[in-house]
């Protein structure tokens, strides 16, 4: 099965201008493909209600104060003991994740194992390669909203086999 789309089309009423209709695409393959998933544990119990594959980017998006990082936090504390995890941070201290992690008073200091890293520019250049990744935080400017798009994308390309859970951040009233 062949599909030969136009790639191609005139701009109405300009001479020698074109847009592209596609950007980037291929034909998906659907057989003879790994079905495995990513066995983790999602806050909520949302883990019961789908599975994630290779590649998968789960997103949490909200305003400040919504409870992104605790969730984060949560998704971290119920995998750090079956996973590698990468928390590829862009806006908090080290003190500020101290104090984040010192809210789950039942969980002494010493055990938490995961790999938190300081990220300063393109969030997606941090991503770990097949392993879980937690990014805390994207955002777009509220006037451009689809340019995180770009950014899951580029994210998505690095993933490997592995996944991530992405902390979308918007302004408030957007």
């Amino acid at each position: 099965c062949t599909i030969k789309p136009e790639l191609i089309e005139h701009y109405k009423n300009r001479t020698g201008h074109y847009k592209a209709l596609i950007s980037d695409e291929r034909i998906m393959q659907t057989e003879n493909i790994d079905m495995s998933c990513i066995e983790v544990i999602l806050p909520l119990g949302l883990h019961k209600k789908t599975k994630l594959f290779h590649r998968a980017i789960v997103t949490v998006g909200g305003v400040t104060g919504t409870g992104k990082t605790m969730f984060a936090l949560n998704f971290i504390r119920d995998n750090m003991h079956n996973h590698d995890l990468y928390y590829l941070n862009s806006e908090m201290s080290e003190q500020e994740l101290k104090a984040k992690k010192d809210a789950f008073l039942h969980i002494p200091a010493y055990s938490w194992c995961f790999n938190p890293i300081e990220v300063v520019g393109d969030m997606s250049l941090s991503i770990r390669t097949n392993k879980i990744n937690i990014i805390d935080y994207l955002s777009a400017p509220p006037e451009k909203p689809y340019l995180i798009r770009e950014q899951l994308d580029a994210i998505k390309g690095r993933l490997g086999t592995g996944m991530a859970l992405v902390l979308i951040q918007r302004k408030s009233g957007n």
